[in-house]
């Protein structure tokens, strides 16, 4: 008796054997999807961000969850997990994890993810430490230097366990000030409550607001008072934090720090926990938001600006450890820079030595902001896992450099001179591997995408390229080695080239294992494809060209090509529909054109040097070997035959030539 009917007639033991399958499923954590894959590795554990909340009544606060793996990777799930309250009269939680306190008591709540769960505990109570700096002999009158108040109201309130300074309108001149742990800055509003650094503080790392674990800045303008302070340090920033978790900046405004409107930074412990949302940042004389040795953090709905060429949100960790978890959503950032207007990165692995490894940020999502600026670019570097999703780019390019990994661009409106740039280092190490770039809408000056030094898997879909006429729509530029590349499902207008391979020709690299699938190409002014140099194992197939012209194929000295296939491709109304020739004695091994329908190409030819044949390999070019060329149909062209050197004849079979009044070039 084989397996198969042993168990069809042993219901029981099949169940029992599902059960146990599934079980072990869930504890290896491989029910879960992420990214439309499933884990390779076993979740460890799910933790939450504090095991105890207390808040006020009306307070919100956002739960982080994170799924730990037995390999070190730490993933937020909020957008995977379930919540639910045990009383939602006194507290209730929202499908992405936002607590919310209705009435006084206390409620826990339950976090699922993966079959595992935490549990929170959340009292709520109506009463609160709160004391208005007034009280503690303020003037806020932008003459007399207030920060003896707001220290000893600070001081106050942490010997009571916590609670808020309240600051009612007026400008208030200060030195720097200390919050204690889960004491509070909060403004009577930001338009009418400023807080100023003094003229006489000092000129160097003098922070106007230094905060503490479990604090929030509220509802404030923070002037870090730049023209009185010219000379000074960069790193007088108007709000810094250091090793600290649990941070809100809400609702304010942050002007005028000689150094970043908000500077998060921390050891190798770094800083957690973070959310700044619904600021306004704006001329802070290095960057408005930097991000240091941060974990879990949040930027929601800031308006950020410079329009003194400074960027607006910069990431740059320097301890040689790994990042998680941050998301940046909502925000509108505008600034004049000629530099990066953001960088998003992790710990610098090239500088580090350590160019295997890399010390990334995982896990950053960059969505629904508007970034605005003509002149700047957007750099990525060192990060794994990043998604770029539905965002408006008006910016120079987009920039992934170095050694990133699995990241994602797709639904972007792009508006640039270079779309997107992805390069590793230029030194063989650093390699740009698993890039996705999908369903974007590209209005380029230039070139739609550049793909150069050290990249690997790029998957190029369902985008829409829309040029200027003269440039590229994604060009292959080989510095270093370019492997597995799929082009497909893309269309292409207004470009001078749709695809276009270069190299620099001192370099033994070469561009490998490319497919060019299912694109559309639309009034290009010359070639939807033109290849030169050391390229192999290409595939074009099953795409449209139309009123351009098809496949220039280059051969050059010293540079071989190999395993070009051409076939089941529409092209109609250019010049050309394929051309070989050579530069030098070029070296073309495996070549197949096959089942392709060239029609109303214009060539009239060339003398002795071209015949413009709707099919042509140059009779006086070195004769590509291992040469097909069968089942294309050509029809009303100019020139509506096949050129191929005489040593090639027997490689043409089984073509239709033919001649039409009703020609579907148009």
């Amino acid at each position: 008796m084989n397996i198969v009917n042993y168990i069809g007639r042993n219901r029981m033991l099949l169940v029992i054997i599902l059960v146990l399958f599934l079980g072990c499923i869930t504890v290896l954590g491989y029910q879960k999807i992420i990214n439309g894959k499933f884990q390779e590795s076993a979740i460890k554990a799910i933790t939450v961000d504090s095991k105890n909340y207390n808040l006020r009544s009306s307070e919100s606060r956002l739960i982080f969850v994170t799924a730990q793996y037995v390999d070190g990777r730490q993933i937020n799930v909020n957008d995977l997990s379930t919540f639910s309250s045990t009383s939602s009269n006194v507290v209730m939680v929202d499908e992405n994890g936002v607590v919310t306190a209705k009435e006084n008591g206390e409620a826990n709540i339950k976090i699922t993810y993966a079959g595992l769960s935490e549990t929170i505990n959340v009292s709520v109570t109506s009463q609160l430490h709160q004391v208005n700096v007034k009280d503690f002999g303020a003037f806020g009158d932008a003459f007399h230097d207030d920060t003896l108040s707001f220290q000893n109201a600070i001081d106050y309130l942490a010997k009571k366990g916590g609670g808020d300074v309240y600051i009612p309108s007026g400008t208030y001149m200060l030195q720097p000030i200390f919050l204690k742990s889960n004491v509070n800055l909060v403004g009577e509003n930001r338009d009418n409550v400023i807080l100023k650094l003094s003229d006489h503080a000092s000129n160097g790392q003098t922070r106007l607001i230094e905060m503490n674990n479990n604090t929030k800045v509220q509802s404030l303008t923070c002037d870090g008072n730049y023209q009185n302070h010219p000379n000074g340090s960069e790193h007088m920033h108007c709000i810094f934090v250091y090793d600290k978790d649990h941070i809100l900046i809400e609702n304010n405004r942050l002007i005028n720090a000689v150094g970043d409107g908000i500077s998060i930074s921390g050891s190798r412990g770094s800083s957690n926990y973070v959310v700044i949302e619904n600021n306004i940042v704006e001329e802070n004389q290095r960057s408005q938001i930097v991000i240091e040795q941060v974990n879990h953090l949040r930027i929601f709905n800031n308006k950020i600006s410079s329009k003194t060429g400074r960027p607006g949100i910069h990431f740059e960790p320097w301890e040689e450890i790994h990042y998680y978890d941050a998301k940046i959503i909502g925000n509108i950032v505008e600034t004049n820079t000629e530099g990066y207007s953001i960088l998003l990165t992790g710990a610098d692995s090239e500088g580090s030595g350590v160019e295997s490894l890399g010390y990334y940020f995982h896990g950053i999502e960059f969505s629904n902001n508007r970034v605005i600026s003509p002149s700047g670019y957007v750099r990525i570097v060192d990060t794994s896992g990043l998604k770029v999703a539905d965002n408006t780019f008006d910016v120079k390019y987009l920039h992934l450099w170095r050694k990133n990994e699995k990241v994602s661009i797709s639904n972007n409106f792009i508006t640039a001179e270079d779309g997107v740039r992805v390069e590793g280092g230029a030194n063989g190490k650093l390699v740009s591997s698993d890039t996705s770039i999908s369903k974007n809408t590209f209005h380029t000056s230039k070139k739609g995408i550049v793909i150069q030094d050290g990249t690997e898997n790029i998957k190029i879909t369902n985008n829409r390229f829309l040029g200027s006429g003269d440039q590229t729509g994604i060009e292959l530029f080989v510095t270093e080695d370019i492997s597995n590349v799929i082009v497909s499902k893309n269309s292409f207008r207004k470009y001078k080239y749709g695809i276009y391979f270069d190299y620099i020709s001192h370099e033994n690299k070469s561009i490998r294992d490319v497919s060019l699938l299912e694109n559309e190409f639309i009034h290009l002014s010359e070639y939807a494809t033109f290849m030169m140099g050391p390229v192999h194992n290409v595939v074009i197939d099953k795409n449209k060209v139309i009123q351009s012209s098809g496949v220039y194929i280059s051969t050059h000295e010293g540079h071989s090509m190999s395993n070009l296939r051409i076939s089941n491709n529409v092209i109609a109304g250019g010049k050309r529909g394929i051309y070989q020739t050579e530069v030098g004695k070029g070296s073309l091994v495996g070549l197949i054109i096959n089942g392709n329908t060239i029609l109303d190409s214009t060539a009239k030819g060339e003398g002795e040097y071209s015949t413009g044949a709707a099919i042509e390999l140059n009779r006086f070019a070195n004769p590509p070997v291992d040469v097909l060329i069968k089942n294309n149909t050509l029809l009303n062209n100019d020139r509506n035959f096949i050129t191929v050197p005489e040593s090639l004849l027997d490689s043409v079979v089984e073509n239709n030539f033919k001649k039409s009044e009703n020609s579907l070039g148009g």
